[in-house]
């Protein structure tokens, strides 16, 4: 360039731009957009009420050991292992359904991603993503394996028992409250009124109190004789 004052020309440089700086702040605003991952108000509502105490448990340790949502997948994973002796056990103790145990799995999953992630395709992705995986696999294989336990022919006979004093106890309370206002009545007459009540029989093979008759007339005449004299000693 020709310089004016003393005639000579001299080299110039061309001046470099200034070098951009990060903006204030650019960093912070986007950690701030990352939410922390949170345990669930609520568990699903048919959770089984056996594995609620360490499901919510493990969860709360869970959501400490991986705190960022861009965790959740891990978050989930962790969940699983951690859960499965528990399903196993529950399912051994039939406290849950072996058929019925990876679709409470993945409800509770559901559960979790919904609570932690906005976005619907996200959510499908992840979901997607743990149920490929090997914990998912390995939770499979558990349940698939286990075995619940049988019940003795003991126990069976216990329950057996008790549910026919549960039905006999309902229908004579039913029954008595039919014969206080038909003193009167024949017993086929009560029959005919109960099974207008829909009142179920205490046997477990008679679905109506007609079929009862026909099966073991004399039985449900015990059970009416004795049903009315118990409302002669209550008064």
């Amino acid at each position: 360039m020709h310089d004016p004052a003393d005639g000579s020309f001299k080299k110039t440089h061309k001046s470099k731009p200034a070098s951009l700086k990060p903006v204030s702040g650019y960093g912070t605003y986007f950690s701030a957009k990352l939410k922390p991952t949170s345990p669930l108000d609520h568990l699903p509502p048919s959770y089984p009420a056996s594995l609620k105490p360490q499901t919510d448990l493990i969860i709360c340790k869970a959501v400490q050991q991986f705190p960022d949502q861009k965790q959740l997948a891990e978050l989930c994973k962790h969940v699983i292992t951690k859960l499965k002796p528990h399903f196993r056990r529950a399912i051994s103790e039939n406290h849950v359904r072996q058929d019925m145990a990876l679709q409470e799995m993945g409800e509770l999953l559901h559960y979790l991603l919904v609570s932690n992630c906005d976005s619907d395709s996200r959510r499908y992705e992840l979901g997607n993503e743990v149920r490929r995986s090997q914990e998912w696999q390995k939770l499979t294989q558990a349940i698939a394996g286990s075995r619940p336990k049988q019940s003795s022919p003991k126990t069976l006979s216990n329950r057996k028992r008790t549910e026919k004093s549960r039905r006999m106890a309902k229908a004579t309370l039913d029954i008595q409250a039919t014969l206080k206002s038909n003193r009167t009545s024949i017993h086929k007459d009560i029959v005919t009124l109960a099974d207008g009540k829909k009142i179920q029989p205490p046997w477990v093979e008679c679905q109506t109190w007609s079929d009862a008759w026909a099966q073991r007339e004399n039985s449900v005449r015990t059970f009416l004789s004795r049903a009315k004299k118990g409302i002669s000693r209550s008064e």
